[in-house]
């Protein structure tokens, strides 16, 4: 595990909160989040591995959180922690279609954690199940993946197609995308970035999964 992380220069598993701190900054700098084409949402969004995403260095500034979830589901995986990569169907939240928002459970010491890309910049490290709700949303299903997610897999290798959700379209979704990919889209995400990267929201000291 040591050499695999040492040649990637992935952080390894000391303290946890350390580490995924470390994990993040790394990954900040490894996948940079910029405004892709609308060709390049057609041919890329939701269909690369944790190697291309990485191989590549950049993904979508819009819902980033698959590619991210990917990369940080095969970090823990190098660092011995067999995460299981947990999906979330979600309606509403002012969208007319069903989306899905992807979390890594884990377990640490023999209790149990999940990360979530959440929001912008923020990454939460939470104690227990993986809920990753949204103001406005209700969960239409979950779905948690125990088996190895291996970083050549993109989530259709792993998922089949189509994908296993009761109302969720691929399709619907890059339509949204590139209708909201435009200037004044792309600088309202600048600014509300702030310059700021990724960066640990954790309450691993009272938060509670459900």
């Amino acid at each position: 595990m040591g050499l695999a992380c040492t040649a990637l220069g992935i952080p390894q598993v000391e303290k946890l909160e350390e580490f995924v701190s470390s994990t993040l900054f790394w990954l900040d700098k490894r996948v940079k989040r910029r405004r892709w084409s609308d060709s390049e949402i057609d041919e890329q969004f939701a269909k690369r591995s944790a190697e291309q995403v990485l191989a590549e260095g950049h993904t979508c500034y819009m819902n980033p959180c698959l590619d991210f979830t990917l990369v940080l589901h095969d970090t823990l995986r190098i660092n011995g922690l067999d995460p299981v990569m947990a999906i979330r169907e979600l309606s509403g939240g002012g969208y007319p279609f069903n989306r899905l928002h992807f979390g890594s459970e884990f377990v640490y010491e023999g209790e149990p954690y999940f990360l979530e890309f959440k929001t912008l910049n923020e990454v939460f490290l939470g104690r227990g199940k993986f809920f990753g709700l949204r103001e406005g949303t209700k969960t239409v299903g979950t779905l948690r993946l125990a088996s190895v997610i291996t970083p050549d897999m993109n989530i259709f290798d792993v998922l089949g197609e189509p994908l296993p959700f009761r109302d969720f379209r691929l399709g619907l979704q890059l339509g949204r995308l590139k209708q909201d990919n435009t200037d004044k889209t792309y600088r309202r995400y600048l600014a509300a970035l702030n310059g700021r990267g990724l960066y640990l929201d954790s309450d691993v000291g009272t938060q509670k999964g459900l």
